[in-house]
């Protein structure tokens, strides 16, 4: 139930926000988190990835969104 409704919300963002908006990188971030959990390592790498690309380009290296997509990687990774 949780991926669906991520899922929708990355849709209406995807339709309403531009392609770089922090709103994006978050429902990335959050799918990222719900693959890793199901153990599609494969999936979650490419929606963290997704979501680095937006909040290290539009908040910076020392944005606290960007901290915190960056650990979740990382942890992915381990």
């Amino acid at each position: 139930m949780q991926k669906i409704t991520i899922l929708k919300a990355l849709k209406i963002r995807k339709k309403e926000l531009d392609e770089n908006h922090p709103h994006l990188a978050n429902s990335y971030n959050n799918l990222g988190l719900l693959y890793k959990d199901e153990g599609d390592y494969e999936k979650a790498e490419e929606f963290y990835l997704k979501a680095l690309r937006i909040v290290e380009k539009v908040l910076g290296e020392n944005h606290p969104n960007r901290k915190i997509v960056r650990k979740n990687y990382e942890e992915l990774k381990k």
